[in-house]
């Protein structure tokens, strides 16, 4: 689990900026969308989720238990800490039911280039990131921004032969 200096959980904030710099640079251009009512409770379950285990841990739970719930009744509590009043099932709410707009709500999204001294800000200042890392990450996000359009999802799969 990553904390900055003052012990606050960092670690979805890392798997969030990393996964978002492979997806650019794979050509995918993400769209995150903030949810007023929401935000609390997921970010308090995304923090919770990193206390409890890693994400290739939580993979491997899942597949060997089926859900949260199962995991819950089974994973040892001496070694991993459950809080009480944890909001999986928000979450899981949140990934099963998302917000999705119809064709007359389509947002007209405009891709500029990144601000580099608000992601300083944040990730460096803010919460104590390494400073050359983030900057490798920004040059990163500026030359995938460089790159060819979005390819259809389609693009990204091989034909399988019959």
């Amino acid at each position: 689990m990553l904390t900055n200096e003052a012990g606050e959980v960092t670690s979805h904030l890392q798997g969030m900026f990393n996964g978002t710099v492979r997806l650019l640079e794979a050509g995918i251009k993400p769209v995150y969308s903030k949810r007023a009512d929401a935000t609390a409770d997921l970010t308090g379950a995304i923090e919770d989720v990193t206390t409890v285990t890693a994400s290739e841990t939580a993979l491997k739970l899942i597949r060997q238990h089926g859900s949260i719930e199962t995991i819950l009744e089974n994973i040892n509590k001496e070694r991993y800490q459950i809080p009480e009043e944890w909001p999986y099932n928000e979450a899981r709410k949140l990934f099963k039911e998302p917000d999705v707009l119809t064709d007359e709500e389509q947002l007209d999204i405009k891709w500029t280039s990144p601000d580099e001294e608000g992601i300083v800000q944040f990730l460096v200042n803010e919460n104590g990131f390494n400073i050359d890392r983030v900057t490798k990450a920004v040059e990163k996000i500026k030359s995938a921004k460089n790159k060819s359009s979005q390819g259809r999802l389609e693009s990204f799969f091989k034909p399988v032969a019959n």
